[in-house]
């Protein structure tokens, strides 16, 4: 498991959130001073400890869905994606293990969605290169401040442009967005943002999207720039997208 570091976060209060111990995760992390730790970095999480931590954390925050369905199941052991982290990699230019700690959940949740088009695959790998660059959920480098008070996103209470500023392969943000998006998987988005982080929830998020705004059906019909539209509200970042789905293209 990776944590992915805040401004604001610090050693031991990541050490403590994850049930871990500061000394643990510097060591695991090659560390030196505990008191510097960089807003982006990714550190390793290890032990059983952690990952028994990490489980009951998600689990408390499980919900139920308008359908009834409660959570998000893991990955069967030994799932395959239809196409490599290899090859995905290397077509992307992006770091092998965060594709391959990410495909996989991004993969499951497409066919678990019945989203079988090698187009939609494109372009859901794509997107997930322009909107990241590198290959992983991210949390909105900005404080968002600049989302305080936004009624049209549902922030209606002090605090909420940064508590829920743009976390996940697209960028989720807003309160009102939070709470669709959790009612829709059944997990309570709303109570704890970061989960829109979890590798497996985020994964949903994004399929989730792309079936709301019928991003595979733009792609099978080649409409990329639709595609693009579709998740941006216009063409930033047309020329990595395009290129990745150029490169990608070659894949399906």
């Amino acid at each position: 498991m990776n944590i992915n570091v805040k401004w604001g976060d610090t050693l031991s209060g990541l050490a403590a959130k994850f049930g871990t111990s500061v000394q643990k995760l510097a060591k695991d992390n090659g560390i030196t001073d505990p008191n510097q730790i960089l807003a982006g970095a990714n550190l390793k999480l290890g032990g059983d400890r952690a990952k028994a931590n990490g489980a009951e954390r998600f689990n408390s925050y499980r919900g139920e869905g308008a359908s009834g369905a409660g959570g998000i199941s893991p990955l069967p052991e030994g799932y395959k994606p239809p196409v490599s982290a290899e090859e995905i990699a290397s077509k992307l230019g992006v770091p092998l293990e965060n594709v391959q700690q990410y495909w996989p959940h991004i993969a499951k949740a497409m066919e678990d969605a019945g989203i079988n088009e090698p187009e939609a695959m494109v372009a859901m790998l794509a997107t997930v290169k322009v909107e990241t660059g590198s290959f992983q959920p991210i949390s909105e480098y900005a404080s968002g401040h600049a989302y305080e008070g936004r009624s049209d996103l549902g922030n209606t209470e002090p605090g909420d442009g940064a508590r829920f500023k743009g976390r996940g392969f697209i960028q989720l943000t807003g309160r009102a967005n939070y709470r669709e998006y959790g009612k829709k998987l059944g997990i309570d988005l709303e109570s704890n943002p970061d989960l829109a982080l979890d590798p497996a929830v985020s994964a949903k998020i994004l399929v989730q999207y792309f079936q709301d705004r019928n991003i595979p059906e733009k792609a099978v019909a080649g409409d990329w720039q639709g595609v693009r539209r579709a998740v941006n509200g216009g063409l930033n970042g047309w020329n990595v997208f395009s290129d990745a789905v150029s490169d990608l293209s070659r894949l399906a």
